[in-house]
C-alpha cells in the first residue's frame, strides 16, 4: 500500500492509536499536506509544485499553522539553514524534512514517510526539528508559555513583524505597540522600570534589546 493512503482509507483508520500507527509520531496520516520551503531553489520548488498537484497537497508561500511540512536543503551531516521559516516549524511542530524527501515521494508515487528525512538540526542546534515536533505531539507547553516580552531598539534582522511571530506562535505575549528605536533608550527602560516592582519586572518577563549596529 502506499505510504499515504488514499481519503477513503483513512476515515476507517483515524481512530488508531499513535503507538500502533505505521506513521511516525506527527506524520500527516494521509492527510495532504500543506507545504512550505525555505531556502529552496526555483527549479526544486517548481518540481515540488508540480509533484503536490499529482499527489494532492497544497505548496503555500508564507507560514501559517496550517503548515504540516516545511521543506530545506540540508548539508551532508542533515543540517539545515536558520530561517525564520524554520523557527516557526520547530515551534509548531511541523515536519521540518530534506528535499529528498521530496525525491523519494516522486520516485514511490506517494507521500513517504517523512523519518528518515527529517533534519538533524541546524549549524547552531542540532535535534531542534525532531524534539519541536515531538513535543506538539505530545501537548507539550509552547516553549514560550507565561512569558512577556518587551523589546527595545531597532531590529534590522529579523525584521520586526517576524519576531514577533515567533514568539507569539511559541506562546509568548508581546507589549503591543512596542517603542520605537528613537524612543526606546536606556534611560527609557530604567524609567519603565521604577513604574513597577522589581517582582513585577521579574515575573516571566524577557526584555529583548536590539543594538542597531550589532543585530544577532
Amino acid at each position: 500500500p502506499p505510504p499515504y493512503p488514499s481519503s477513503s482509507s483513512s476515515s476507517s483508520s483515524s481512530s488508531s492509536s499513535l503507538s500502533s500507527s505505521p506513521f511516525p509520531p506527527g506524520s500527516s496520516q494521509g492527510k495532504r499536506p500543506v507545504i512550505l520551503t525555505t531556502s529552496l531553489d526555483e527549479p526544486r520548488t517548481r518540481k515540488l509544485k508540480a509533484l503536490a498537484r499529482r499527489l494532492g497537497g497544497q505548496v503555500v508561500s508564507d507560514f501559517s499553522r496550517e503548515v504540516t511540512h516545511v521543506v530545506t536543503p540540508v548539508d551532508n551531516n542533515g543540517l539545515a539553514r536558520r530561517t525564520i521559516k524554520y523557527c516557526c516549524a520547530i515551534l509548531t511542530g511541523a515536519w521540518i524534512v530534506a528535499y529528498e524527501w521530496v525525491e523519494e515521494s516522486k520516485r514511490a508515487g506517494a507521500w513517504v514517510a517523512e523519518d528518515a528525512h527529517e533534519a538533524a538540526g541546524d549549524i547552531s542546534a542540532h535535534q531542534g526539528p525532531t524534539r519541536g515536533r515531538l513535543a506538539a505531539t505530545s501537548n507539550a507547553p509552547p516553549l514560550f508559555q507565561d512569558c512577556k516580552f518587551r523589546i527595545f531598539g531597532e531590529i534590522l534582522l529579523p525584521h520586526e513583524d517576524d519576531l514577533r511571530r515567533l514568539l507569539c506562535l511559541g506562546g509568548g505575549l508581546v507589549d503591543v505597540p512596542l517603542p520605537s528605536a528613537r524612543t526606546s533608550t536606556k534611560s527609557n527602560l530604567q524609567q519603565k522600570r521604577q513604574t513597577r516592582t522589581p517582582a513585577q519586572i521579574a515575573q516571566n518577563t524577557i526584555f529583548v534589546l536590539c543594538d542597531a549596529d550589532h543585530v544577532s
